[in-house]
């Protein structure tokens, strides 16, 4: 598959590839494509979005939920029906070990064994596509209709609050 939606360079020198029919890791000399038929706990072909954490751990979001690919093994990640099922658009590890999670209906925040859902949305302007984090530890997060901010509370910034409508 051409259609690269992700890309990612790991501390092991490996080259990961998120596509639409599939993940794939490049050693520099040969591809190997990890897809649902031999990698079932993918969830889904359609990766969006990659992270590695200090753990070594890859997380991969797809558009069917969250996976983890950690000393050799992928993990299909569950967390009752918080998450599971859900297009996962976006993964960012804080300074703080969270990992992010940027999903169709708004923004999670996985600490520990402890899933923290902040936005319950189930409509595209909900979706959370990006996070940035700022020294200091505070998140921004982008959003269909805006962009907002968490340093312990959350703030959305949309054009109520002046952002222009047709940017």
């Amino acid at each position: 598959q051409n259609s690269v939606n992700t890309i990612l360079q790991t501390r092991d020198g490996y080259l990961w590839l998120g596509t639409q029919e599939g993940l794939v890791r490049f050693d520099g000399v040969h591809f190997r494509i990890f897809d649902t038929r031999n990698t079932p706990a993918l969830g889904d072909d359609y990766v969006e979005t990659l992270c590695q954490t200090r753990d070594g751990a890859l997380w991969i979001g797809t558009l069917n939920g969250l996976a983890r690919f950690k000393d050799g093994r992928f993990t299909r990640m569950t967390f009752g029906d918080t998450l599971d099922g859900q297009p996962v658009f976006a993964l960012l590890e804080a300074s703080d070990g969270a990992l992010w999670i940027g999903s169709r209906d708004g923004a999670s925040r996985l600490s520990g064994r402890i899933l923290t859902k902040f936005f319950h949305g189930r409509n595209p302007a909900a979706a959370v596509r990006s996070f940035a984090e700022l020294p200091g530890g505070e998140i921004w997060f982008a959003e269909g209709n805006g962009v907002g901010r968490y340093n312990g509370r959350f703030k959305k910034f949309g054009t109520e609050t002046g952002l222009s409508g047709t940017a």
